[in-house]
């Protein structure tokens, strides 16, 4: 569990990294820039949310089924819809992010920036 900077929102990250890129950035790096946010957009209670890192197959299979788009994209985002009305003491459940590093890694080349920086911009 991550407690982020100033709105002490309390973040648990399940990481999942079924890629083999080599550019993905540690889970404690991923970790800090999700708690960021939450700061950034006021969160102060216990939230919880997955984000994946998959190959192009994978993000290609999702971006068909839920947006009719035959092509891999950089960033896909499902929000649970749940957690609102929880007990304080149970997460609110924000949903799962999904990003693929190919397609991170071939923005960040065309856009002439450190894959680094594209991966906390996304």
């Amino acid at each position: 569990m991550l407690i982020a900077g100033k709105m002490t929102a309390q973040l648990i990250v399940d990481i999942q990294v079924v890629s083999e890129s080599a550019t993905i950035p540690v889970d404690k790096i991923i970790e800090s820039w999700a708690a960021a946010v939450l700061d950034q957009l006021g969160f102060s209670d216990l939230t919880e949310m997955s984000i994946r890192i998959v190959d192009e197959d994978e993000i290609r299979a999702l971006n068909r089924v839920y947006r009719e788009m035959d092509k891999p994209t950089n960033v896909l985002s499902f929000p649970s819809g749940i957690g609102d009305d929880l007990p304080d003491d149970v997460p609110r459940i924000l949903g799962d992010v999904v990003i693929c590093a190919p397609v991170v890694e071939r923005e960040a080349a065309a856009q002439f920036k450190a894959v680094g920086d594209h991966w906390a911009h996304l």
